[in-house]
């Protein structure tokens, strides 16, 4: 009874991954970074349920026992992992910290065409606010041209400065990075080439669930930083926690 109960379980809980793939995909117009990954771990669940529910014990039923440990103890591993990394995301994403430093950084989200997406226009409009509390800082808005964009999504965001009042002499472009690693690494070189080699001091402003990773690369890159959180729309909050717990692994094995 327990494992078909628990057959079951798995049954819903792939149900649930497949209709919030089906909610990101009807209420975005398209399959947004990682939302696939639901339907396919939904698909999987599913399956696993069903089987459990015809088959009257295990589904590794009359293979190695050794087989079935070491599974199980892949999953703790991950529950555990996960649990751990999702706890430093979630507590960084509410980090409050507007004090005053040497510069403040706006990372680079993707832009459709000319147009901001709202990850980024979130970004751009807490960076908006940090700038006007503190106008003798100068910020530097970092991000690259990737597939899709039309322009450089850097060249995005210093127009949107502009347009709300903020003067091009305290803006820094840095319009070559591809991804979080390389916006630090290319600020930091920026930095120096215009300031020369000293510690810098900065306030960083990125997506909520992004802040702990993108602090770790920056201190990584001899950064002393504070996160600025910008909220991210409810409807890919999921998406984006889960999406991040792999990509800090990522990060922090390889971007360097």
């Amino acid at each position: 009874m327990f494992k078909r109960n628990l057959g079951i379980f798995y049954v819903i809980l792939g149900v649930f991954n497949i209709i919030y793939f089906a909610a990101c995909l009807i209420t975005f117009g398209f399959i947004i970074n990682f939302s696939s990954f639901f339907a396919f771990i939904g698909f999987i669940l599913i399956v696993i349920g069903i089987l459990k529910i015809k088959i009257k014990g295990s589904i590794f039923k009359g293979r190695s026992s050794n087989i079935l440990n070491l599974f199980r103890l892949l999953i703790i591993i991950f529950l555990i992992s996960f649990a751990a990394i999702e706890s430093m995301l979630i507590y960084n994403s509410f980090e409050k910290s507007n004090r005053k430093t040497d510069f403040v950084v706006i990372l680079g989200a993707a832009v459709r065409g000319k147009t901001m997406t709202l990850a980024l226009c979130q970004r751009m409009e807490k960076g908006l606010e940090y700038l006007n509390q503190y106008p003798d800082i100068k910020v530097v808005v970092s991000g690259g041209k990737g597939p899709g964009e039309d322009i450089p999504e850097a060249e995005a965001m210093k127009d949107f400065l502009l347009k709300h009042g903020i003067n091009q002499s305290r803006i820094i472009v840095e319009d070559k990075s591809k991804n979080t690693m390389e916006n630090l690494k290319n600020t930091k070189k920026e930095l120096q080439k215009l300031y020369g080699q000293r510690d810098f001091k900065i306030a960083l402003v990125t997506n909520n669930f992004h802040v702990f990773r993108a602090k770790m690369l920056a201190e990584r890159f001899g950064f002393k930083v504070y996160g600025i959180p910008a909220p991210v729309h409810p409807g890919i909050v999921l998406n984006s926690y889960v999406r991040e717990y792999f990509a800090v692994i990522k990060s922090f094995i390889f971007d360097r």
